[in-house]
């Protein structure tokens, strides 16, 4: 959340890991399920620029195991995305 701006709005996905919101901003809980046949749709949200993901690194799916553990070290500010 301290990575927020002021009256951002943070959407979470899953409720037990839903942060208070802080500086006016708004937290959202979306219930989600897993929906294949929409997923084309979310990824043109995201192509449109009308979802920003924060990618902070890419490894290929062989370092999971490296990636897992970068997790575990903590201070990641973004996602990080295993490449098939």
């Amino acid at each position: 959340m301290r990575w927020l701006r002021a009256e951002g709005r943070f959407v979470s996905l899953v409720r037990p890991l839903t942060p208070p919101p802080l500086r006016a901003t708004t937290v959202i809980v979306q219930e989600t399920h897993a929906d294949g046949v929409r997923l084309p749709e979310l990824a043109a949200l995201v192509d449109a620029g009308g979802i920003r993901v924060e990618v902070e690194d890419t490894y290929p799916l062989h370092d999971a195991a490296v990636a897992h553990g970068r997790l575990a070290e903590g201070g990641v500010h973004g996602r990080l995305v295993l490449i098939p």
